[in-house]
């Protein structure tokens, strides 16, 4: 294989690291966000490394689970666990935890799905208005 190709592939993993990397850390900082949230409700004080810590694990956790079918189940109920053990607490309140985050995905999958609806028929392509170029 030539170098420059093979250069190109290392360019190319790295944009993939750099992607995944980005999206890690983005779903940390929601994560976060969401967990001090969720512990207002709840209304459990703890310092923010604890949460940081927490949320860390949360994310790692997901990140992990969603690659599986239906992991964002399996995700949930992880990140519950997690809430129940670090903050000493109980099930629902592990749960009731982590509802700002279930209310954020739902808000953000009816928007995505408005948009794709409304995107969807900017992007067709009128027939009238294409235009052939024919070459002799």
């Amino acid at each position: 294989m030539p170098a420059d190709t093979m250069l190109g592939l290392g360019f190319l993993g790295m944009g993939v690291i750099a992607v995944f990397a980005l999206a890690f850390v983005i779903s940390f900082v929601l994560e976060l966000i969401n967990t001090c949230i969720g512990l207002k409700i709840v209304k459990i004080d703890s310092e923010f490394k604890e949460i940081a810590k927490v949320s860390l694990y949360k994310s790692l956790a997901s990140a992990i689970l969603n690659m599986f079918p239906m992991g964002f189940i399996l995700a949930l109920l992880a990140a519950t666990y997690i809430n129940k053990e670090f903050f000493k607490t109980d099930w629902k309140n592990g749960f009731i935890i982590e509802l700002p985050l279930i209310i954020f995905g739902i808000l953000l999958g009816i928007v995505l799905i408005i948009l794709m609806v409304l995107g969807v028929g900017y992007l067709t392509l009128d027939p009238s208005s294409a235009t052939v170029t024919q070459l002799n």
